[in-house]
């Protein structure tokens, strides 16, 4: 949920620094300068919405090749968008673009799940301030800072983190809300090529009788009708290969249910 009525898109991306060149500072360190721009155009009232900026990442030589990773986001009216990610390299001037067509949904003001965000780590340790997650009305306190993983990609063995929001929520007659969440883990496709994109749609298609792989809930309550959710979920019972994670959010006082869906990959190593 975003500010003023609208959504926020939080938009994941890696850059491997395998592509990119190192520029030298006057103090004689080295970095790797990255400039970021994000571009949405359309929208009900067929609007433009762009964000730039730079980040400097220190470099120095010898360093093994890794991904940075990324973050940029805009709030913007409920609409169908064409997306545009440009990412030039300030020591090269060498440029990529990614273009996706993006339907942004409104968020209602009755009980309501955002994204699923499949996390490489969560923590209440500050880090870049893009990453940090903060709900009106919360104290910032408790805040926390979400490291995206924009692959979506786990080694087995390592636990992976979910970071949602939940929002409308209905307090009882004491004040309080009560609500029930389950996660369950569901393996679809064991194997698969071709780009993570392909094979997403290959898994919305797939039906499967299987019992989920892994299921777990439990209930809780709050004071306030938003609330940041975040967890652990162990990967040692599960297959390597593309599961399908599920978060449902009961809401026990007004009986409303919600539901998100997102993919994850397993590997080996």
């Amino acid at each position: 949920r975003g500010t003023m009525g609208r959504t926020r898109l939080e938009v994941y991306f890696g850059v491997p620094t395998e592509h990119l060149e190192r520029a030298k500072l006057k103090d004689g360190r080295t970095i790797h300068a990255v400039e970021r721009t994000l571009t949405l155009r359309g929208g009900p009232e067929d609007q433009a919405f762009r964000k730039n900026d730079v980040g400097g990442y220190e470099a120095p030589e010898g360093r093994p090749d890794r991904t940075l990773v990324e973050q940029a986001s805009l709030d913007v009216p409920a609409g169908n968008y064409r997306l545009n990610v440009e990412v030039l390299d300030r020591a090269s001037g060498k440029w990529g673009i990614y273009s996706q067509d993006i339907q942004i949904p409104e968020i209602p003001d009755s009980l309501a799940i955002s994204d699923l965000n499949l996390a490489w780590s969560v923590s209440a340790s500050p880090t870049d301030p893009r990453f940090r997650k903060h709900i009106d009305g919360l104290d910032p306190k408790m805040d926390v800072w979400v490291i995206p993983l924009p692959s979506r990609s786990y080694a087995k063995g390592r636990p992976f983190n979910i970071y949602y929001e939940v929002y409308g929520l209905t307090r009882d007659a004491f004040g309080q809300t009560l609500y029930q969440v389950t996660y369950t883990v569901d393996q679809q496709i064991r194997k698969g090529t071709g780009v993570f994109g392909a094979i997403g749609t290959m898994f919305r298609r797939a039906v499967s009788d299987r019992e989920p792989l892994v299921s777990i809930g439990y209930d809780a309550t709050g004071a306030t009708v938003d609330e940041p959710v975040y967890l652990e979920i162990d990967t040692k019972e599960l297959k390597p290969g593309y599961n399908r994670v599920t978060v449902v959010v009961r809401d026990q006082v007004s009986g409303q249910v919600a539901q998100r869906d997102a993919i994850m990959r397993l590997v080996d190593r």
